[in-house]
């Protein structure tokens, strides 16, 4: 029994020479600050933004800058060297502070801040503070504060818990915050913990009672607990070192005593040793092992493949009785799967438990799927799919890149790229155990340029000629509008120029005289004037030889189909340029036309085009077939396909959609 003995006196010289700790309740104070440990955070003249600092969230919105270089006139101490500076008068939507306690409002509390200002001018709104329940109903106004450090405390609504948001901003004079202290009531008083030694005594709230059983031969005559207070308390009696021969009454009281609560403290001495041999708690790495429960004994973790064999050390536990002991775990196997034991002495030496983890490791993955394919970044992926064969546009002369991740993180992936157009990329997918392996292929297929015919309008050759128009002329398709029937002053002139590019030596050029819409009346989709226009049956490549007239301007070439521009391209006015369209959609009529100043056009080339209008029965359009046509003169009456003049073309296709264009015949 010597030995046990030594036990009970070292426990009982412990409690003897423990000394009291009075903790304040937790969250009392949620934010006290003078700045000085926000400056790793803020930086000098900061202005808008985010920060996380210590104790909270702050937000500086609008103007309120860090230390700024105009000193307050309050001048700076060791005490307050730091301050937000409020220049500009602010609002509770603009130009403010916004502070968010890490911690939670319990019920109540108080906004403590020191403030200066730069005037000492009476009657002066000089800080508002709001949140976020209403930031129009302010929590508190302060008037003129002075030249001086000054100290303003307000009260929170007892109503006020849980996370709240608070802003502070400024209304009239120039003013510095130097300082906030922010603090909650925390509710009622109460006693929140009661330690005696190791040893944490049972507290029934609702009863008033505190109860522990200690180890047998303690002693009872002078117990110091260490007692933590909870919500509102901040003190309690009786302090110090007590005979718990008989209970105790104890009593929790807030601030100012106008609250209290009452508990009856019970300490008795267990009779006998304890057999109690069962852990508290058991953790693996510091975290509890997973269901774990007194009465239970026996516990399996799975670790993930290729882990290293748990050691000793990893394991911890805690005893339910103080005094039992945990011996040093054991460890059965030095590979995967093993056991560690951990092996309970209940106090009376006696009685005895083990509680076992047995760790085994997962199974290595076999999983070689893909999660994503892409090609050039655009995605390819198919669930299953191991063959990839990938169009590509009959322009493409750079072998696309392949990129892909494999569906389980812990496969590797390997990409072979392609080298060439009609080579071929690889992927191979390895499994996380090493040797399962995932093939993948990706071929290109370069697609067949288009075989559409291109009809090309070249202003140097026959049947054009050297002309003025001042009206409507047809050729070949391609209709050169000037001014219409009747009009003037917007002649569109054929005549001689030379310019070389490409292929071409021209030897005339097409030279229209402005912009082919009134920009005042007009609207710059629709054209009325000075305009090429011609029919496609579909999607078409278009090609246009220009310049601008103007020798040190650039001007841009307008394409619509009269609902919308299509495309905008700049003709320089240094250099014949060539510039290019591809046109996508329904059989419709393209306009060619100058935004305002004059174009010079050498020759137009474009695919799939409709000489004689956009309604030729079965064409296709894309994969659209022609079911009907219509014509409509100007003024929407019926026509027919032969009428002279502006028509109005209406297509039907078999799908039921439909396309619009106009038509200008002349009779040659």
């Amino acid at each position: 029994m010597k030995k046990v003995t030594s036990k009970f006196l070292a426990f009982i010289a412990f409690i003897m020479l423990a000394l009291m700790n009075v903790n304040a309740q937790t969250g009392a104070t949620l934010l006290d600050t003078n700045f000085e440990d926000w400056k790793t955070v803020i930086s000098t003249d900061q202005a808008n933004g985010s920060y996380d600092v210590p104790g909270a969230t702050l937000k500086i919105q609008g103007g309120p800058k860090f230390n700024n270089s105009s000193t307050p006139n309050s001048g700076t101490s060791t005490e307050y060297p730091n301050y937000f500076r409020f220049g500009s008068a602010g609002s509770e939507t603009n130009q403010y502070l916004e502070i968010t306690p890490d911690e939670e409002f319990v019920t109540g509390g108080r906004i403590t801040i020191i403030v200066s200002t730069n005037s000492n001018a009476a009657d002066v709104n000089v800080f508002t503070i709001a949140d976020s329940q209403s930031w129009d109903v302010p929590l508190a106004e302060f008037n003129q504060i002075g030249k001086v450090f000054t100290t303003k405390t307000f009260d929170l609504p007892e109503t006020y818990s849980g996370t709240k948001t608070i802003r502070l901003y400024r209304t009239a004079t120039t003013t510095f915050l130097h300082a906030i202290k922010i603090e909650t009531n925390g509710g009622s008083p109460s006693i929140a913990s009661f330690k005696i030694g190791e040893l944490e005594a049972t507290i029934d709230q609702e009863a008033g009672t505190i109860t522990a059983e200690l180890p047998q031969g303690s002693a009872l005559a002078a117990i110091t607990p260490d007692i933590t207070l909870g919500g509102s308390a901040k003190s309690y009696t009786p302090t110090g070192a007590q005979d718990f021969t008989n209970p105790i009454t104890y009593t929790a009281f807030n601030a100012d005593n106008s609250a209290s609560k009452v508990y009856t403290v019970t300490l008795t001495v267990a009779v006998t040793l304890s057999d109690d041999a069962t852990l508290k708690s058991l953790k693996y790495k510091e975290a509890s092992v997973a269901n774990f429960a007194s009465d239970t004994y026996e516990y399996t973790i799975e670790l993930p493949y290729g882990s290293a064999v748990p050691a000793v050390t990893d394991v911890t536990a805690e005893t339910t009785h103080v005094n039992a002991t945990v011996a040093t775990p054991v460890r059965t196997l030095d590979a995967l799967p093993t056991d560690i034991s951990v092996t309970v002495t209940a106090e009376n030496e006696l009685a005895t438990q083990a509680y076992i983890i047995h760790f085994t490791e997962k199974a290595a993955g076999t999983d070689v799927k893909l999660k994503t394919l892409k090609v050039n970044g655009v995605d390819k992926f198919v669930a299953g799919q191991t063959a990839y064969i990938v169009d590509l546009p009959y322009t493409t002369t750079e072998v696309p890149t392949v990129e892909a991740t494999a569906n389980d993180s812990k496969a590797s992936l390997v990409i072979t790229q392609a080298t060439n157009l009609t080579g071929q990329a690889t992927i191979v997918v390895t499994a996380e155990d090493g040797a399962t392996k995932g093939n993948y292929t990706v071929s290109f297929n370069v697609l067949p340029a288009p075989t559409v015919p291109t009809v090309t309008w070249n202003f140097s050759e026959a049947p054009f000629v050297s002309e003025t128009i001042t009206t409507v002329k047809v050729v070949d398709g391609l209709t050169v509008y000037a001014a219409g029937e009747g009009g003037s002053g917007s002649d569109i002139v054929l005549e001689p120029n030379n310019k070389s590019i490409d292929i071409y030596a021209f030897t005339e050029r097409l030279k229209l005289g402005g912009g082919g819409f009134d920009a005042e009346t007009g609207v710059e989709y629709s054209p009325t004037r000075r305009y090429l226009s011609f029919n496609v049956l579909g999607n078409s490549e278009i090609t246009v030889y220009g310049m601008s007239s103007s020798s040190g301007e650039n001007r841009p070439l307008i394409i619509s189909d009269n609902t919308q521009i299509l495309n905008e391209q700049v003709l320089l006015g240094a250099s014949i340029t060539k510039i290019t369209y591809s046109y996508t959609g329904a059989a419709t009529t393209l306009y060619l036309y100058s935004r305002t100043g004059g174009l010079n056009l050498y020759a137009v080339l474009a695919t799939n085009v409709g000489t004689g209008s956009v309604a030729i029965t079965n064409v296709t359009s894309g994969d659209k077939e022609v079911k009907s046509v219509t014509y409509y003169d100007i003024l929407g009456r019926p026509a027919t396909a032969d009428t002279k003049g502006l028509v109005i073309v209406k297509t039907t296709y078999t799908d039921g959609t439909s396309a619009s264009g106009k038509v200008y015949r002349l009779d040659k």
